[in-house]
């Protein structure tokens, strides 16, 4: 079934109609120029809806890629040339300039309608134009200068602001020329849009500007080290295991309960804002359970005086501050680099791990932490470093 090119009448109007080589465009009158306006305006409302209906008659996907594909290179063609003839000293009158403003304005649009609704169907390297590029990041850099004069008021959100300005500056002014792609200008604009709207409102409390980067998916590292630099600085000002681990979980279930925007991201090379943060919760909280002392037991609610004779009469073991899977690294390390020597690895762990205990459990089996070793996992991997090397400072000392 053949189907209508919805463009005709914008590729004819911008390639001829507003085009200085090929019409005399001074010679539109003011009235004309307002008519070629209001008819653009309406062609797009009408290329939305006829672009959907055709998208829909499709059951292919190839099909639908291809119109969808089509379409957005049209359309970012007729913005470029939108774009160079606005540059013609024919269109510095007046009624001309506001007429072919709105026409850029409209085609942006639409190409923002496709990379919204049909963002499966499109290539995430498709590049903006330059000349359109140019001029974009003209207009977002001047809107960003305002909202840094907005945010200097309010002092409590300056330090992730910093960040996120200092990202958008980069991008704005990147000396890679043209090579920015659609999607990370949408991304720009639709976080310099969520900031503007941020700013404008009353003063709002601590976390007010970490909820916006969170919903907009601002997977930037300098950002995920700041906040979770805020959240390490609060935890780690409360006295007790326990209660640390009690707050970094309540911000654990905050992070979780907070809203994030599907389908954009900062930077779509980096997993998703609430993995890696979700990653950083999980590991710190099973950090602190493995390595510091979680429960004390009350005066009065310990064991009685049989019991004690009967936990006496046991023999001393060494308690260990480190978990069964951190000192089944150390041990299988200690035999497999020759320091401790015997008839096998099994003889190591059988000689060394009855004489254990750690702070959650007083009898270790040797097989099963033998069977640890094997099975280590990178976070155990990194405690166990850190006990060596404070060994090592220890030693160095003497």
């Amino acid at each position: 079934m053949t189907r209508t090119y919805l463009l005709e009448w914008l590729d004819q109007t911008l390639m001829h109609d507003l085009n200085p080589k090929k019409n005399n465009v001074g010679n539109l009158t003011p009235e004309q120029s307002e008519a070629i306006r209001k008819e653009f305006e309406g062609r797009l409302v009408n290329i939305r809806i006829q672009l959907n209906a055709q998208v829909f008659e499709l059951r292919s996907r190839r099909k639908i890629t291809t119109l969808v594909q089509n379409y957005h290179f049209a359309l970012t063609a007729l913005l470029d040339m939108a774009v160079q003839n606005l540059g013609n000293p024919e269109f510095e009158r007046g009624d001309l300039n506001g007429t072919m403003q709105e026409v850029i304005t409209g085609l942006d649009e639409m190409l923002t309608f496709l990379d919204k609704h049909f963002p499966s169907y499109l290539s995430s390297k498709n590049r903006v134009p330059a000349t359109y590029l140019a001029i974009a990041r003209k207009k977002l850099q001047a809107r960003l200068d305002r909202i840094r004069e907005s945010a200097a008021s309010d002092s409590g959100q300056l330090p992730a602001a910093e960040i996120v300005f200092k990202n958008l500056s980069s991008f704005l002014n990147s000396k890679r020329g043209s090579r920015a792609t659609f999607r990370e200008l949408y991304y720009r604009k639709g976080l310099i849009k969520e900031l503007e709207i941020f700013f404008k409102g009353a003063q709002h409390d601590a976390s007010g500007l970490d909820d916006l980067l969170i919903y907009m998916n601002f997977n930037s590292r300098s950002y995920l080290k700041f906040y979770t630099g805020c959240i390490a600085e609060k935890v780690n000002s409360i006295d007790g295991a326990g209660e640390k681990i009690e707050n970094l979980s309540y911000h654990f279930k905050e992070f979780l309960q907070k809203q994030i925007r599907k389908g954009v991201i900062l930077n779509p090379r980096r997993k998703k804002l609430s993995t890696l943060l979700g990653k950083w919760f999980r590991s710190e909280v099973r950090y602190l359970e493995n390595s510091l002392r979680l429960r004390v037991l009350p005066m009065g609610t310990g064991p009685g005086e049989d019991e004690a004779a009967s936990i006496n009469a046991k023999p001393l073991k060494v308690l260990c501050r480190l978990s069964a899977d951190q000192i089944a690294i150390i041990i299988r390390a200690a035999d497999e680099s020759r320091l401790l020597i015997a008839k096998s690895m099994t003889e190591v762990f059988k000689s060394i791990v009855p004489h254990l205990s750690t702070q959650h459990k007083d009898d270790l089996s040797y097989d099963s932490i033998r069977s640890k070793s094997y099975a280590a996992e990178d976070r155990d991997k990194e405690i166990a470093i850190e006990a060596l090397e404070k060994i090592i400072r220890k030693v160095r000392s003497y």
